[in-house]
């Protein structure tokens, strides 16, 4: 250890050189895929900067696809039997349509106002997109928690103008039918699923 920070040593195996360092008493080995052994050095200082700003060594940040983090995304919806789940899968085709094929590491604030400006061509509402953007802010705070990704991008949220006013939530419809007398229960159930005024 200099300074605090992990050494290791290039060292080649047949005609390619590898890399191998340390972190916390563990030791790691990588190919640098190369035949020079200036790139495995260069390799290597990239790791031991890796892991200097706490990154896992052997995970691979840039290999996350947008796929890959709107598939933990809803699978956690399914797993924990949210009753919003259908309407998480048309944020998430909305989102397709514009970043399938992304690299998490690709989608930066930048394509995020990319993707405001296509929904505003598509006449999409602000609040339909604020409810797509915090999809895709909760499918990267997901991969974050599982150490899939080492960052998120910062999200701006839009001003909602068509915001409806007076619609209950389904726990809020649930919280005040049963403060209600049961004689009452079928006409709040009636009104709510069928949206009657007064």
């Amino acid at each position: 250890m200099k300074g605090g920070l992990p050494v290791g040593t290039v060292y080649k195996r047949g005609k390619i050189w590898w890399i191998k360092y340390h972190k916390n008493g563990r030791q790691y080995f990588e190919s640098s895929k190369s035949h020079m052994k200036g790139d495995a050095e260069k390799f290597l200082k990239q790791r031991e900067g890796d892991i200097a700003k706490g990154k896992t060594p052997g995970i691979y940040y840039d290999r996350v696809t947008f796929d890959d983090l709107v598939k933990d995304f809803l699978a956690d919806y399914k797993i924990n039997k949210k009753k919003s789940e259908w309407r998480a899968k048309i944020s998430v085709d909305h989102l397709k349509g514009y970043f399938d094929g992304m690299k998490a590491v690709e989608i930066d604030t930048v394509q995020i106002r990319g993707y405001i400006n296509a929904r505003f061509e598509e006449k999409a509402k602000a609040a339909t997109i604020n409810r797509e953007l915090s999809a895709l802010r909760r499918a990267f705070h997901l991969a974050m928690q599982s150490g899939k990704i080492d960052r998120i991008p910062h999200f701006p949220m839009l001003r909602e103008h068509n915001i409806r006013e007076g619609f209950f939530t389904h726990d809020e419809f649930l919280a005040l039918r049963n403060a209600l007398p049961v004689h009452l229960h079928g006409l709040v159930t009636i009104a709510y699923r069928f949206g009657l005024r007064k």
